[in-house]
């Protein structure tokens, strides 16, 4: 009767494990472009890089005239004679005049102590530190969410291993029954699979606790609620041999943090100029027109 229970006791212990389905999948390709769509240090990156751009067209805008223009009208009425203020002339009684008066004026600047250049100078450079913190903040944003992508498919990998675990842990419990069924074996090797097929499970449930916790972050990463799975494609590639000559070299010539070393240094040069440029007399061509007129009508 002993034995019974036990066996009964171990076949409860030994039911098959569930695990449940994900509802999203994604690739290593697709997470880093979802995580570029919604990574505020990337969309910021982007933003700094338009304005950077339209400092640039300002600047080279700074070469073409100002234009300015003015426009004004009006009538009034008067009971009684009077003097119109533009023509001299003695308005009569009970009639109203009509004004009109326009104006054009534009300058431009001739020499400015070279302050137009270094301006031009100041937002190319701008424009090259934007445009590589923008590539500085999406390599960024692949390698973390790269990370966290991994992350999640070594813990979906580690529980299929689990998962294996546990099967042979049920063989290895199955064939303890048999032989305790048969007094083959005592009920120590029977409880001692018992165990080892508990510890098993204990191990999935770990495991799937961190698949939970990296799915997550996963999720976050890309701009997704809940949990997203990743899927392993034919994209991923690994590294067999590293020529660390060329890393080096290829580093220097187009990581981002020298590039950015790069624009400060001309940036810093190019507002030194335009600075120096504000001993030097400036030279501006200017001309203006006008007209001005009034009409009178009878009021009555």
């Amino acid at each position: 009767m002993r034995s019974r229970r036990l066996i009964c006791l171990i076949g409860v212990l030994a039911g098959p494990a569930r695990l449940a389905g994900q509802q999203r999948t994604v690739t290593l390709e697709e997470a880093i472009r979802l995580a570029h769509q919604h990574n505020p240090a990337v969309i910021q990156a982007e933003g700094d890089a338009r304005y950077a751009v339209a400092t640039k067209r300002a600047a080279y805008a700074s070469f073409l005239p100002n234009v300015s223009a003015t426009a004004s009208g009006g009538r009034s009425f008067s009971e009684f004679p009077r003097t119109d203020p533009r023509t001299g002339q003695i308005v009569s009684a009970n009639a109203s005049t009509g004004s009109i008066n326009m104006g054009l004026s534009a300058y431009v600047d001739l020499f400015t102590g070279f302050r137009r250049g270094a301006g031009i100078r100041a937002a190319k450079a701008q424009e090259l530190l934007a445009g590589a913190g923008l590539e500085d903040a999406g390599w960024q944003s692949a390698a973390s969410t790269s990370r966290e992508f991994f992350n999640a498919l070594q813990s979906a990998e580690l529980v299929a291993v689990r998962l294996a675990g546990i099967r042979r842990a049920q063989e290895q419990l199955a064939i303890a029954i048999v032989r305790l069924t048969t007094r083959a074996a005592n009920i120590s090797d029977s409880l001692t699979a018992v165990v080892r097929l508990s510890q098993a499970r204990l191990d999935l449930l770990n495991e799937r606790n961190r698949l939970a916790q990296a799915e997550a972050n996963l999720a976050r990463a890309i701009g997704m609620d809940g949990r997203v799975s990743p899927a392993s494609d034919s994209g991923i590639r690994l590294l067999v041999s590293l020529d660390t000559a060329a890393i080096r070299a290829e580093a220097i010539g187009r990581a981002p943090g020298i590039r950015r070393a790069d624009a400060q240094v001309l940036s810093a040069k190019a507002n030194l100029s335009f600075v120096k440029g504000g001993y030097f007399p400036l030279v501006q061509l200017q001309a203006a027109t006008s007209y001005s007129g009034s009409d009178g009508a009878n009021y009555k």
